[in-house]
């Protein structure tokens, strides 16, 4: 091996306390350290006051096991606790196990004030994430060191590269969203795996030995990622150490024995090594899938590396378009950037050791991320960059320091200029884009103004704002979602007619919102006398059912392609028509007698073609029971009953379709001035599992039933009361009140 790594080695020093080294380390680099400091608190500090976004809400706000600080579950459950929820509801299909993350959101929740929680925010998560951050970048400046030893200007390019990893755009998305606390740990754990490692095969000890497992094992249980670290112990003994590709083989056997207690861990806790429920290329054939996966590379990856202007937090097959072959210039781009990370590698071996491990740390934490190797639940994301960016600057640091001359200075220092002025000039509004959700997608829209998902979500956030107090939000929604709608969802390669299941979703959630909104606006209207406002409503409304039923029939050829759809599209084309038919039963009374007959019989049709879509849907037998009341005006009561008999069978029914007749029943009962009875029923659904109602509208459910002069209806008040003072998140304070003196009485 050349000089280069025998630089690298050192004797044995034994009587050097691994405590002594850290202490010593952080005295003789305080500067350096305190500029680093300086850099990720200046773009970094504001996030403080940032809100949930993303993933966050739901870890933050409803997943019980972070809450109510749940230890025992955290270890015991997947990531996504699937087992106690509706995958559906959740979005996701599991398969994920990051036990130390979970308990790191839990332990800065439980130091959040509950007015922060309401306003979906939290100081401590935010700020940790900071001090997640600034903990990576200083140990990967150890790390740095380290790797650079004996080369000139060592610390120089050590500080560089550190600075590059604190001010890049790719760590916004980890700093900024509160769930990529899980990156946050993940980095900063293996970096001191690693640097650990290097300590132990330098001076031995079974003391760095058994940091370097237990560290790689807490950062294994904080993100997957951390699986690649064997590979990164093998190239560090290899390629650092000159032991030869056998001895870092053998370097690297407690690293790999730690991932296989970590892989038997898993299959004991998820039943599976490696479980991915929902592979974001599954519906691709295989040669669509290669390709688009190289077009990632080409298309995302490249970019966000080097010139990060279009960071996307989600990014889908809509934002990055499939690709159509191995034509396809990003994929060109893609296979030509792996050819020459692997030739470069090749090369540089031997010449340029440290350059040929950034290299391959590159290479290796980037590559089971990619689709390529195992299919994984998404197709690209920002976070996935933030370990792998870590070799990249690892090979930039290197090849800078070997760059000598006037020349050599000039390539070195414009290359980490770039590094540093661009991303860093970037990274100042970059941090901006996450201050909440809504903000977050608006700039999605703008940098990917076809894509339907930024357009959805920009009309929940608005939807939000509405809901918080500013009515002309529900216009603001309503465009957004006609955004959304309009978008045009592009077919999966080599299979005409078939489009991606999760675009489809995203338009027919946009659908039903629109729709939604538009029938919202109906009692307006009427008070108003606005006939002309009423008849543009409904056919807004009709609009949009009509968008999402389009989807659904889309959604129906998947499964019917043998492509083994995740969703019930049968069910949600009942619900589309269920809508429909409301829809136009709310017409009815509106309408001239000479016009109803016709009306109904349009009506009929809807229903008949439920029957064809789904006959036993308990949508289908809510819908013909309206239809029958409208034909025959049925009294009350009579209907009463029959809905009454609908309501208990949808008990026994799905979710998503129980939903809709437990709305109509509790309806029906208010109308009829029967509160106490509404209450009863709307609480069979919640302790059934059939509907998942806030706090707020539990507790008053459980009031207004406490009130009821039957026994039974007064003990399920009690006991709904009983749930929400056990568990008061999101509740307010009069309500919390109301509820302890009644159980008190």
């Amino acid at each position: 091996m050349d000089h280069e790594v025998r630089a690298c080695q050192h004797e044995p020093v034994s009587d050097e306390s691994l405590q002594a080294g850290v202490r010593q380390s952080l005295r003789v680099h305080r500067r350096s350290i305190a500029v680093l400091a300086a850099v990720v608190l200046v773009l970094f500090g504001r996030v403080g006051g940032y809100e949930f976004t993303l993933d966050s809400r739901y870890f933050l706000l409803e997943d019980e096991r972070v809450s109510q600080f749940q230890v025992g579950a955290m270890f015991t459950t997947d990531w996504w606790d699937v087992s106690n929820r509706d995958a559906v509801e959740v979005g996701t299909e599991g398969g994920l196990y990051r036990p130390l993350s979970l308990l790191w959101l839990a332990s800065m929740r439980a130091v959040t004030t509950d007015a922060a929680l309401r306003e979906r925010k939290s100081v401590p998560v935010n700020l940790g994430n900071v001090l997640l951050h600034l903990i990576g970048v200083v140990l990967r400046f150890m790390l740095l060191l380290a790797i650079l030893e004996g080369l000139s200007g060592a610390r120089k390019w050590a500080l560089v590269g550190a600075l590059i990893l604190a001010v890049h755009p790719i760590s916004t998305e980890v700093v900024a969203t509160q769930v990529g606390a899980a990156e946050g740990l993940c980095i900063v754990l293996s970096t001191a795996s690693m640097l650990l490692f290097l300590r132990a095969l330098d001076r031995g000890g079974g003391v760095a030995w058994g940091l370097h497992g237990m560290t790689l094992f807490l950062a294994l249980l904080s993100k997957e990622s951390a699986v690649a670290m064997p590979g990164a112990m093998v190239l560090m003994a290899w390629l650092l150490r000159g032991r030869g590709l056998l001895g870092g083989l053998r370097a690297a056997i407690p690293s790999m024995l730690v991932v296989l207690s970590w892989l038997g861990l898993r299959a004991v806790i998820l039943g599976s090594v490696v479980s991915v429920g929902d592979p974001v290329l599954a519906q691709f054939p295989v040669t669509s899938s290669i390709a688009t996966a190289f077009a990632v590379i080409g298309a995302y990856d490249l970019q966000a590396i080097f010139l990060p202007l279009w960071l996307h937090p989600n990014p889908s097959v809509q934002e990055i378009p499939a690709a159509v072959g191995s034509g396809d210039p990003r994929v060109v781009l893609g296979l030509v950037s792996v050819t020459a990370l692997v030739a470069g590698g090749a090369l540089a071996w031997r010449r340029a050791p440290r350059v040929a491990f950034g290299l391959g740390f590159f290479g290796g934490t980037l590559l089971p991320v990619t689709n390529l190797i195992v299919p994984i639940g998404a197709l690209a994301a920002t976070r996935f960059l933030y370990l792998p960016l870590t070799g990249a600057v690892v090979a930039i640091a290197a090849g800078c320091a070997r760059l000598d001359g006037p020349r050599g200075r000039l390539i070195a220092w414009g290359l980490a200029g770039w590094f540093l002025v661009v991303p860093g000039w970037l990274c100042v509004s970059e941090v901006g884009v996450w201050s909440d959700q809504g903000a977050l997608f608006e700039v999605a829209t703008e940098r990917y103004p076809g894509a339907p998902q930024g357009w959805y979500q920009v009309g929940v956030s608005e939807l939000e704002r509405a809901a918080g107090g500013d009515p002309a939000a529900f216009a603001r929604a309503g465009a957004a979602f006609d955004r959304a709608m309009e978008c045009q969802i592009r077919e999966i390669p080599g299979r005409p007619g078939i489009y991606h299941e999760d675009a489809l979703e995203v338009v027919y959630q946009a659908a039903m919102n629109r729709a939604s909104l538009a029938r919202r606006s109906l009692g307006d209207i009427m008070r108003r006398g606005d006939r002309l406002g009423f008849d543009q409503a409904i056919e807004r409304a009709e609009r949009a059912l009509r968008r999402g039923f389009e989807m659904t029939q889309r959604g129906l050829k998947i499964a019917d392609g043998g492509a083994g759809a995740k969703t019930d599209w049968r069910s949600l084309g009942t619900d589309v028509l269920l809508q429909r038919v409301s829809l136009r039963l709310q017409r009815f009374g509106i309408l001239r007698p000479e016009q109803r007959a016709s009306a109904l019989e349009g009506v009929a049709v809807i229903v008949q073609r439920m029957r064809d879509l789904h006959p036993r849907s308990v949508r289908t037998a809510l819908a013909a029971l309206q239809l029958r009341s409208a034909r025959s005006q049925m009294k009350p009561e009579e209907f009463g009953r029959a809905l009454q008999g609908l309501f208990q069978r949808s008990l026994r029914t799905s979710i998503s379709e129980a939903r809709d007749v437990v709305q109509a029943y509790v309806g029906h009962l208010h109308g009829q001035k029967r509160p106490g009875e509404a209450a009863r029923a709307f609480l069979e659904a919640h302790f059934a599992g059939v509907v998942t109602p806030n706090a707020m509208e539990v507790c008053r459910a459980g009031l207004e039933a406490v009130k009821a002069r039957e026994a039974s209806t007064r003990a399920l008040g009690q006991r709904a009361l009983r749930q929400v003072i056990a568990g008061p998140d999101g509740l307010e304070v009069s309500l919390l009140t109301q509820a302890r003196a009644a159980l008190a009485r």
